[in-house]
């Protein structure tokens, strides 16, 4: 899988890598959570995040993995974020939780 990191949360004090919570524990019935990568793609490109939307698209992202993001500590959110190239974590975390929260 091209991002391997998305599934992993980074303990910042320690480097240490551990499972996020799994995302059987998401709200399945939220309409975000069904979407495509076709879904996240357009909505991150409404969001005005279009940077973010086409490494979605090239990596696959789903509704899922959207919340995995979603379910990530803030420092450990901002380390992932800035390791595979999202220039601006603090929008994009609120977008997240804009859709999410």
């Amino acid at each position: 899988m091209g991002l391997d990191y998305a599934y992993a949360n980074m303990n910042s004090d320690t480097g240490e890598e551990k499972e996020l919570d799994p995302v059987s524990r998401a709200p399945v019935s939220h309409p975000g959570m069904k979407w495509t990568t076709k879904e996240v793609v357009a909505w991150l490109d409404a969001e005005g995040l279009s940077p973010v939307a086409g490494m979605a698209e090239a990596k696959r992202w789903d509704g899922p993995l959207l919340f995995a993001f979603y379910r990530m500590p803030a420092s450990s959110f901002d380390v992932l974020c800035r390791a595979i190239g999202i220039e601006d974590p603090l929008t994009f975390s609120g977008r997240l939780a804009r859709l999410f929260g």
